[in-house]
This record gives C-alpha cells, sequence and structure tokens, in this order.
C-alpha cells in the first residue's frame, strides 16, 4: 500500500488543487445566490469534515501504515476514516448537484 500511496498521494494533491481552485472560481461570480440554496451550507460543512478527516488520518493513523499495510487488516481507526470519507465526500457530491435546484 505504500508503494502505491507514494505515486497517488502527489497526484491527489494536485487534482485537489485544481479542485479547490476550479471550485472558488466558479462560486466567487453567483456567491450571494448560492449562499441562499438551502444545500450550500450542507456543502460547505461537509467539505470542512472531509478536509479535516484527511489532516487527522495523515498526520495520526497513515504515520503507523508500515505496520499494517501488508496482510494484515487496516486498524479501527483507518477503517473509520474510510467511511467518514466516504460519507463526506458522497454528501458533498450529493448537495452539489442540489445547488441547482435549492
Amino acid at each position: 500500500m505504500t508503494t502505491v500511496a507514494g505515486y497517488l498521494l502527489p497526484l491527489s494533491r494536485i487534482g485537489f488543487l485544481i479542485a479547490a481552485v476550479t471550485g472558488i472560481l466558479m462560486f466567487l461570480p453567483g456567491a450571494s445566490l448560492l449562499a441562499e440554496r438551502g444545500s450550500a451550507p450542507w456543502k460547505l460543512g461537509l467539505l470542512v469534515v472531509a478536509g479535516l478527516n484527511v489532516l487527522i488520518f495523515h498526520r495520526r493513523t497513515y504515520r503507523t501504515v508500515s505496520d499494517w499495510d501488508l496482510g494484515r487488516p487496516a486498524p479501527a481507526p483507518a477503517r473509520t476514516a474510510a467511511v467518514i470519507s466516504l460519507t463526506a465526500w458522497t454528501g458533498v457530491t450529493v448537495a452539489g448537484s442540489l445547488l441547482a435546484y435549492t
């Protein structure tokens, strides 16, 4: 897993940076309109949750990945981080889609 992470983490950081910049650029022209949408606070809140999850995972759990990356089940904190990540990013996607309708 650490070999794959060595290749994918830099790509994910670049992808996140591109998504953040383009998201801000798309948000700015219609910020007042989007702020009135019911799903906007949900999207922003879930983005914060997802960001904190990544930060906590990489500062704590990922530091011990060499102990559990091959042939061992992931520890509970790693599985918890995965569930939080999947839930938060799914919510961000749904709330973002609802921005057009709510």
